[in-house]
């Protein structure tokens, strides 16, 4: 097939410095609706401008390399009658073949002298060429606009924030912006610092561990990311390296007592000390050496970067990669397109269907089981707690079946159950309470190992 679209395009690169003209030119490109696909269908191809025809053929080496074809040096004939018409006064044909680049220039001899045409030729590749020794510079690149466009921001704004080596700017979620709204007014609260931390027992490789950390920080986007306060409304910066936290600590030569002592220390400070946002990394390891083959580590983490879904699915990699280290070529869907979607939701339309469910409540569902401490019950009053029921194996056997028959999760069952206590206990038909979900949209590939 032959899927060459062609359209017209206005360009501006606006500067003589290469960086500054490569990036508005490539902004103006990429302004053009569907890269020009479907403009034939639409418009007649016969009224574009006739003056400058370009096409870039890409890279011929990709067809022919290792394969049984291979362009011949030989002429194939002219490629149009010398009667024809010519559709444009010059005519630019640019491909890659050999791994060289060539650019040929076809023109009408009887509009324009062959050194008009090779002169321009030739500023073309001057221009070409200051062009890739910008390219190739260590300061060169930068994101666009249109790299980041869920960030809201434009050039000036990105080129303020270019010392971040940032490959990804994108918004907070709401959940996201509550955490931080409370994290930043609490500094030193250790408010939403998460940690998991276990007792390792056999061998135990600290480097291949912190490689396998590192392997995974680098499949995950997300674990490279930094949240900046200073940009208006806060944006999240993802890095494009960051070198993983990792402290190994020994304490081999300390007794059990004072081990588990300094143990129950570090946990405690390392919750304290909190992260600072708009530095990072927002996680950090911390592997503690209590003898030749018992370790003790500690994962502590900032829950504004992971959910209790994704625990699962960094350790899960972690452990995978320290078993078999392997290049992790294999695609993870990224964070940023899960708030794309956010975007593309209609909140008016939320809103209503919630003020419809929720029309005639007034106030929240009162509980009162008959047990819940009083004002007057002196100290503990009111304190929050916690309580546990083990279901006997025959009681959630029965409740699975209840829950397959009416075609229904044994979520939903408990939340019935839920409902109808409530029920119970404040006398009303109609309750209200809330509940907790994963939020990870169904319609949206690859969420489960976002």
């Amino acid at each position: 097939g032959w899927f060459t679209s062609l359209f017209p395009v206005a360009l501006t690169p606006g500067a003589d410095r290469p960086g500054e003209a490569l990036k508005a030119v490539k902004e103006q490109l990429r302004a053009v609706p569907r890269r020009g696909v479907g403009y034939g269908l639409t418009h007649d191809l016969t009224a574009l401008p006739a003056g400058l025809s370009f096409n870039y053929l890409g890279q011929f080496d990709a067809v022919t390399a290792g394969g049984p074809l291979g362009v011949v040096a030989e002429s194939a004939g002219a490629m149009t009658a010398e009667s024809g018409v010519r559709a444009h006064l010059v005519e630019v044909n640019g491909a890659v073949s050999g791994g060289r680049l060539s650019v040929g220039w076809s023109y009408s001899s009887n509009l324009h002298d062959r050194a008009t045409v090779a002169g321009l030729a030739e500023e073309f590749m001057v221009r070409l060429r200051a062009l890739i020794e910008h390219c190739v510079a260590g300061d060169a690149g930068g994101l666009t606009p249109s790299d980041v466009p869920l960030a809201g921001l434009d050039q000036a704004a990105l080129d303020a924030f270019a010392d971040r080596q940032a490959e990804d700017v994108y918004p907070l979620s709401p959940l996201q912006q509550g955490m931080l709204f409370h994290a930043l007014a609490e500094p030193d609260s250790g408010l939403y610092v998460e940690q998991i931390h276990w007792r390792v027992h056999g061998e135990l490789d600290a480097d291949r561990l912190r490689h396998a950390w590192q392997a995974v920080m680098e499949r995950h986007s997300v674990l490279r990311t930094t949240i900046g306060t200073d940009t208006g409304a806060p944006l999240q910066f993802v890095h494009r390296r960051f070198e993983v936290p990792f402290d190994l600590i020994d304490w081999s030569g300390l007794s059990e007592g004072e081990r588990d002592s300094r143990i129950a220390e570090l946990v405690t400070a390392d919750r304290l000390s909190g992260f600072a946002f708009d530095t990072g990394p927002l996680f950090r390891i911390r592997l503690v050496r209590l003898g030749s083959s018992t370790h003790h580590l500690v994962w502590s983490f900032h829950h504004i970067l992971l959910d209790g879904w994704s625990l699962s699915t960094v350790l899960r990699d972690v452990f995978a990669w320290y078993e078999r280290p392997s290049p992790g070529d294999d695609h993870v869907r990224p964070f940023r397109d899960y708030l794309g979607w956010l975007g593309e939701q209609d909140l008016d339309a939320a809103e209503e269907f919630w003020r419809r469910r929720l029309a005639g409540f007034e106030e929240v569902t009162p509980f009162d089981p008959g047990t819940a401490p009083r004002p007057d019950d002196g100290p503990g009053k009111g304190r929050v707690g916690m309580g546990e029921v083990r279901l006997p194996a025959e009681t959630l056997n029965g409740l699975a079946r209840l829950a397959r028959s009416q075609r229904l999760t044994l979520s939903t069952l408990a939340q019935g159950a839920w409902g109808l206590l409530l029920s119970r206990y404040s006398g009303r038909r109609d309750v209200v309470f809330g509940t907790t979900v994963s939020g990870r949209p169904a319609g949206l590939d690859g969420v489960e190992e976002m």
